[in-house]
């Protein structure tokens, strides 16, 4: 075999010893986003501090690449995928059926599955020892105040701008006032000042990029699954629509913990398990109510 020139083997060498390219920093950034269409159906992103849902988890596929607010995927991280919370956010997500409850970090947009509330990496969906990872009920509760701690911490074009809790800071001090006109012999009102607000929330710690494992277990909730439709403020609104899904086996609900404007509930159920409660929601969609949902109650 014929020997390569000097300068071609030191090259060759060098080669082979020069260090790997450094990799991109993983800079995270606040997302809301546009409608967009998946599943058949559209979904409108919006900010949502204090959202609180049922439905059916699923499990995440995706193992690589980048999510919606750029963070690296990871199966074994604490995250979850959400069609329509602001990101990042912090959910506390229940399995109803056995009350093991996880701590998770929105980052990406998810699941295509329009009977789907939530998608968690397979590490976290296996933290909920569930019986189906692609058909869980679950509640998802948005932590407030951790959530609003990511986007100040994060920032960008799309922060949003933060009602954040204050709380008093040192003593109250009060100051006599002469009486007003016309009260003669009174006492001196005492008017307190108001102390220095203290922002709670800007002083607490950053929220870490990557959640610790945390597993908590609450009472378990067992829930029949039923399809949500809509609401409206009137019974007589709700009434016609209920007539005209009647086939489908449509009933008005009054829900007092919705606000007003949709508190008259048409919806359809209780229906048995997932694959019923998938086709009869494929079917409402099919009537054109994109809006309609799996809930779990």
């Amino acid at each position: 075999m014929r020997a390569l020139p000097p300068f071609v083997a030191a090259l060759a060498l060098a080669a082979c010893t020069l260090p790997a390219p450094p990799q991109a920093a993983v800079v995270p950034h606040y997302v809301v986003g546009q409608p967009y269409r998946t599943g058949g159906v559209w979904r409108y992103p919006r900010e949502q501090f204090d959202a609180e849902e049922t439905g059916l988890a699923t499990v995440e596929t995706r193992t690589t690449g980048l999510t919606a607010d750029g963070e690296s995927v990871d199966p074994q991280a604490m995250a979850a995928a959400h069609p329509t919370l602001q990101l990042p956010c912090i959910v506390a997500v229940t399995n109803l059926d056995n009350g093991y409850q996880v701590l998770v970090r929105v980052n990406d947009r998810g699941p295509p599955d329009p009977g789907r509330v939530i998608a968690l990496t397979p590490h976290a969906m296996a933290l909920l020892r569930a019986a189906d990872p692609h058909a869980v009920r679950v509640s998802v509760a948005v932590q407030q105040a951790e959530s609003l701690r990511l986007a100040s911490d994060i920032g960008g074009a799309e922060s949003p701008r933060l009602a954040l809790a204050v709380v008093p800071l040192g003593e109250v001090t009060s100051q006599a006032l002469p009486p007003p006109t016309g009260a003669a012999g009174s006492q001196p009102a005492q008017v307190a000042a108001a102390p220095a607000p203290h922002n709670a929330t800007l002083d607490a710690p950053p929220v870490p990029l990557r959640l610790p494992e945390t597993v908590t277990q609450v009472a378990p909730h067992p829930a029949s699954l039923y399809v949500d439709v809509a609401g409206f403020g009137h019974a007589d609104y709700a009434g016609l629509l209920q007539r005209r899904l009647a086939a489908l086996g449509a009933e008005v609900v009054l829900d007092y913990a919705a606000p007003r404007d949709r508190a008259y509930r048409v919806r359809i159920g209780p229906l048995a398990g997932a694959a019923n409660a998938d086709a009869t929601l494929a079917r409402v969609i099919a009537r054109g109510f994109g809006d309609a949902r799996i809930v779990a109650q």
